[in-house]
């Protein structure tokens, strides 16, 4: 991670096997990177944004509303649970209203079917049916 006043980068990288708390040492760029669970579905699908001059990379908001209802279920911290499950819904339902749905449900067909379940399970469990509804 690198900490500026103004802004904070913290570099990501997919976690392949056994979750580890450990930073993933990538010496080629002098820095360190933390391991998540599914970051393959954020680098499924990008967007450039501009960040001032600079063009930065990021995941649709579709990928990363997807990513956040799979991690729900395996967290242990309540709020944090909540948060990622607030935060997708909320991104799914701008996608909505934008008439963008369809990227996230194109998104979601591409997926193997327990991450699927999954998602879909985590909406219907916290009273979000109508919208995995419009997913499938």
């Amino acid at each position: 991670m690198l900490e500026h006043p103004e802004v904070m980068i913290e570099f990501l990288v997919p976690e392949h096997s056994r979750g580890s708390d450990k930073p993933k040492d990538l010496p080629q760029f002098g820095v360190n990177a933390q391991a998540l669970r599914f970051m393959d579905i954020a680098l499924m699908m990008i967007i450039q944004l501009p960040f001032g001059a600079i063009p930065v990379n990021v995941p649709h908001p579709a990928a990363f509303a997807l990513h956040k209802l799979l991690i729900v279920p395996r967290r242990t911290n309540a709020e944090k649970k909540q948060k990622d499950l607030d935060s997708a819904v909320q991104v799914l339902k701008l996608l909505d209203k934008k008439g963008e749905l369809s990227i996230a449900q194109d998104l979601l067909a591409k997926f193997p079917k327990p991450w699927r379940k999954v998602i879909l399970k985590t909406l219907t469990d916290n009273r979000q049916g109508a919208i995995a509804e419009q997913l499938t």
